[in-house]
């Protein structure tokens, strides 16, 4: 991990970048994982994350 987020231009690239996020998640070393998650904090992604799985808990309920 290069300590910083890859260039996302289509739908494949987003695609591979995450599943690339989630091995590292999954199965890197502590190292790894932390510095995943500085990016992901730093980009907004969980940010983001967190706002989405709200929005779909909040239409699942309301449903």
């Amino acid at each position: 991990m290069n300590g910083r987020t890859l260039p996302v231009k289509n739908d494949m690239q987003m695609h591979d970048y995450i599943e690339y996020l989630a091995d590292i998640l999954t199965v890197g070393e502590l190292e790894e994982r932390v510095k995943a998650v500085e990016i992901l904090l730093k980009d907004g992604k969980m940010q983001e994350l967190e706002t989405r799985m709200e929005r779909m808990k909040e239409e699942q309920e309301n449903g």
